[in-house]
């Protein structure tokens, strides 16, 4: 895809694409390593893809951001980590 493509996109459809472009990574990755497919040079296209649309996403925040109108930022969900049980020293040899 290209960024000319991309940027004629609305903002509903940049999410949109961004998750299918996501999904397919995830797709693809998970194909790679049950040997499915053996032509695993789709990965870094839809990396590309996907640094795109984030970039023209952020692109657009921050000219609605200083341009002076009325800020509103795409939904993006976010993924909050917990600390995994051996930094909380639950797996410890010392407790």
């Amino acid at each position: 895809m290209k960024i000319e493509q991309i940027r004629e996109f609305t903002d509903q459809d940049l999410v949109e694409h961004l998750e299918n472009s996501k999904k397919e990574l995830l797709n693809l990755r998970f194909q790679v390593e049950t040997r499915k497919i053996k032509n695993h040079q789709r990965i870094p296209e839809v990396k590309r893809d996907v640094a795109r649309l984030m970039t023209v996403i952020r692109e657009r925040e921050l000219m609605a951001l200083y341009a002076g109108e009325d800020y509103v930022p795409l939904r993006r969900e976010t993924v909050v980590r917990e600390e995994s049980p051996r930094r909380r020293g639950l797996f410890g040899r010392n407790r």
